[in-house]
């Protein structure tokens, strides 16, 4: 269902980091591995893949390749998911050298197999009942599925597929996204922001299902509330007041329930690069951070056992729209996080505890 998810794994490491013209490829084949024990089992020609011939020829080859593991109707999937593994691993690796020479060829392969028809609907982003399962088609390049995608209207993004995608896959996905011109880096930026959500929500529901709604609500309300005793008025013993919290820089949910200690998931979004940096190192999400941690507390407090995240989170995202549209200049938490300032924040968090009062 998730083929993008499988360049991840070792059985899928097929690439080796040389490129060479086609003499030099045809003696690697003839010699069969390289001086440093490497195997040499295919030469892929750089070749336009739009071309029938071409592209049925680097289907026998990748299938080849991964041991035929794969139906041909995905492999190309896969190999793209090899791609974006290799080429993470050579910025990771700060090669210079083979960043010049092998680096270009790559994202050539990724731009090339992206262009392709065929492949965008066996890429997991139509799943039954999807707003794109009557957008993308059999005939739709994959590189146009990615800009409905990253780019589409507000009303295909509450459901998007692209939130629930495993975060393997995910990588991929932002990846080749990045690689395309008429996807920007704020579209991009937009949907990390949004897949990591939608994985707090996901944390959120599986502390409900395991330890019960009551404890799940009173666990993510000591994240958002502070108490703290004053004394009162007549200086008679202590009160205790809740403080809200208005900014969380994302550093604060680090061994909590929402991103326990033993996750490895701010790794993998580190690996989104600048996209998720911008959210991690900067302040200019802590306020829709905070925002969206009380809108989660409000609509789940006392409430029954919620079983689907895809659920909670659509409807966290119809609860922010509508707190929006209180007051003229208020940000979408989910649209316009980065826009999202101290003020909007408090505005917005003491409308969505009036809406649980009213």
């Amino acid at each position: 269902m998730y083929p993008l998810v499988l360049g991840n794994y070792p059985e899928t490491d097929v690439i080796l980091p040389i490129t060479c013209c086609d003499g030099c490829a045809s003696l690697l084949l003839q010699a069969g591995e390289l001086p440093n024990d490497d195997r040499v089992t295919i030469a892929l020609p750089l070749v336009p893949l739009h071309k029938r011939e071409n592209r049925q020829l680097w289907e026998e080859k990748l299938g080849e390749v991964y041991g035929h593991r794969f139906r041909d109707s995905i492999v190309f999937l896969v190999f793209l998911s090899t791609l974006c593994t290799t080429i993470e691993d050579l910025v990771d690796g700060a090669i210079q050298s083979e960043c010049q020479t092998l680096m270009p060829s790559l994202e050539w392969c990724c731009r090339e197999l992206s262009k392709l028809p065929g492949i965008s609907t066996m890429a997991g982003l139509t799943p039954v009942g999807s707003p794109l399962s009557g957008v993308v088609n059999d005939t739709m390049p994959l590189q146009q599925a990615l800009r409905v995608t990253f780019q589409g209207f507000q009303s295909t993004i509450h459901q998007s597929p692209l939130l629930e995608y495993p975060i393997d896959g995910f990588l991929v996905l932002v990846r080749l996204a990045g690689l395309m011109e008429d996807v920007g880096p704020e579209d991009v930026e937009r949907f990390v922001w949004m897949r990591l959500l939608h994985y707090l929500a996901e944390q959120h529901v599986q502390l409900q299902k395991k330890g019960g709604p009551g404890e799940a609500s009173k666990a993510l309300q000591n994240l958002v509330n502070k108490q703290t005793e004053t004394s009162n008025e007549r200086g008679a013993g202590t009160e205790a007041v809740t403080d809200r919290c208005y900014a969380v820089p994302l550093s604060a949910l680090d061994g909590t329930y929402l991103i326990p200690s033993d996750s490895d998931i701010l790794e993998q979004f580190l690996r989104t690069g600048s996209s998720y940096s911008i959210i991690a190192d900067t302040d200019k999400y802590h306020a829709a951070l905070a925002v969206f941690l009380h809108l989660m507390a409000t609509l789940t407090e006392g409430s029954q056992q919620i079983w689907d995240d895809g659920d909670l989170f659509v409807k966290l995202q119809y609860r922010a729209d509508k707190l929006c549209r209180t007051e003229d200049g208020l940000r979408d938490i989910f649209f316009e996080g980065k826009l999202v300032d101290d003020e909007g924040a408090v505005k917005l968090i003491t409308a969505a505890y009036e809406v649980v009062v009213a």
